[in-house]
């Protein structure tokens, strides 16, 4: 994840790619992104979600008390995406 952050991976992404970074990282929980992105078209955006995790920007996480699926990403590009500098 390091290595995305040092090529700054995230500059190879279109601008609709990008737009679904930044709603991953304002979503948070699977069950939000699902249901007010992924949900609109299936196949294309679980192919983004893939695309993302592939190229290391995005990764998951699954609580074991509640089983609940996050989908993170490092702090240096949550700050990134924070300041409105991508």
């Amino acid at each position: 994840m390091k290595l995305c952050f040092k090529y700054k991976l995230w500059n190879k992404l279109n601008k609709d790619e990008m737009n679904f970074l930044k709603a991953i990282y304002y979503l948070r929980s699977w069950n939000r992104i699902y249901h007010e992105i992924i949900k609109l078209d299936l196949d294309n955006n679980f192919k983004l979600l893939f695309k993302l995790d592939k190229m290391h920007l995005i990764y998951y996480d699954k609580d074991d008390t509640t089983g609940e699926i996050r989908i993170k990403m490092m702090k240096n590009l949550q700050d990134l995406i924070q300041q409105k500098r991508i």
